[in-house]
């Protein structure tokens, strides 16, 4: 029964959604992080039972992806098991290596919306500077934010992540995104030489 609630109140929390990061109120604590984690964990069984989580990439997806998050983990280990683009159920979370090291760039889209954030990464957890936390789990990255209480919400399957600047959506509907991207220096494709 417990866990019937469980599985109920995770897909409702993510039919109905939650208000934008921009709103988080702070950082999850590292207690609520781990509260976070136990209930992502408990959860997963059914809701991959039951047909919620599936991995829709091809094969050459997921090589492709396994060599670019490897090709940026000789150059910034730390950033490594956050890049890629994410899905979910309406919105995806596209993360970028950075100019900076130990720091990644965020595009977060939802439905017709798109913002841009950077990140830092803090004990194998990325900080955003909107008070928001992604963990990395097994398969999953997981967006934390609060309000009154921590929420999560979870992103799989991820593929390598392109330039906002090479999709139409971008350019006519959000080009402060593109912009942004630009100004921050973030990164796409391989590492250079220079990266080294």
């Amino acid at each position: 029964m417990r866990q019937d609630a469980l599985v109920f109140s995770t897909l409702t929390l993510l039919m109905v959604g939650l208000p934008s990061w921009a709103q988080s109120e702070r950082y999850a604590t590292d207690t609520e992080l781990e509260a976070v984690i136990e209930q992502h964990e408990a959860e997963l069984p059914q809701l991959t039972e039951i047909g919620f989580y599936q991995d829709w990439r091809t094969q050459a997806e997921r090589y492709q992806q396994s060599l670019w998050a490897a090709a940026w983990a000789d150059v910034d280990a730390e950033i490594a098991p956050f890049l890629g683009h994410w899905v979910a159920i309406e919105e995806d979370i596209a993360v970028f290596p950075s100019a900076n090291r130990g720091q990644v760039c965020v595009v977060d889209t939802h439905l017709d919306q798109s913002d841009f954030y950077l990140a830092t990464v803090q004990d194998g957890k990325l900080y955003t500077d909107h008070n928001v936390v992604l963990v990395p789990t097994a398969d999953f990255l997981l967006t934390v934010t609060v309000y009154d209480e921590p929420y999560f919400y979870p992103y799989n399957s991820p593929i390598v992540s392109t330039n906002p600047a090479n999709y139409e959506f971008f350019a006519d509907y959000h080009p402060d995104v593109v912009q942004q991207f630009e100004a921050a220096g973030c990164r796409t494709g391989l590492p250079q030489l220079s990266d080294r």
